[in-house]
């Protein structure tokens, strides 16, 4: 099994031509360090399509957009009421359906809302494939296990994938679920230094 390696933030800048950038807009609740990485990778070229898994209000989603407003952005999570199985230490996350997404809702910002369970391939069955994903919905280990399972069969070449919550001694499961990735498929991951990210680039093997 390849370990995953801590690097800084300039070594992860240089894989993928990305530069710190001043972004003039509402910050999320995730923390200011991870998401000025987030979008400075995100913006380093073109993205297309756009993923977030773990919507909550939209202050991340909607971040995606403005820093890449030519990007199709999508971001999924259920709601209250969906009969989806969940962590007790997360229960206090899961929003009223009109609560989910108000961020850009209330900013009239252009993202592709989805209702809907990330660990179920069906999910994914209309939508097109990604070239930068963001993973931080349900933080259990069979649940990003399957997440990340999801986004292997619907990313192109190259994709950017984050994953959050990796060295947040509040979530352990990031760190496991990506010690079983690892031992499933042949990528190389890297957790940024001073971060809760850890990302790859996917290499498609023949």
């Amino acid at each position: 099994m390849t370990s995953i390696k801590t690097i800084s933030t300039n070594e992860a800048y240089s894989m993928v031509g990305a530069e710190k950038n001043n972004y003039d807009f509402e910050w999320s609740a995730t923390p200011r360090r991870d998401l000025q990485i987030l979008l400075d990778m995100l913006s380093s070229k073109h993205r297309k399509n756009v993923l977030e898994i773990g919507t909550f209000a939209g202050h991340t989603s909607c971040s995606f957009k403005l820093a890449s407003s030519k990007s199709n952005v999508y971001t999924i999570d259920i709601c209250r009421g969906m009969q989806v199985k969940i962590n007790s230490s997360q229960k206090s996350e899961v929003l009223k359906k009109e609560d989910v997404g108000t961020i850009f809702k209330n900013k009239n910002v252009d993202v592709n809302l989805i209702y809907a369970d990330s660990t179920k391939g069906s999910t994914y069955s209309n939508l097109p494939n990604f070239d930068f994903v963001y993973i931080d919905g349900n933080h259990s280990v069979y649940c990003i296990m399957r997440d990340s399972i999801n986004v292997m069969n619907n990313i192109v070449e190259g994709a950017l994938v984050f994953w959050h919550d990796y060295k947040n001694s509040g979530y352990t499961g990031t760190k496991k679920a990506l010690d079983l990735f690892l031992n499933t498929y042949e990528q190389t991951i890297y957790h940024i230094e001073n971060s809760w990210l850890a990302f790859m680039i996917y290499k498609k093997l023949n």
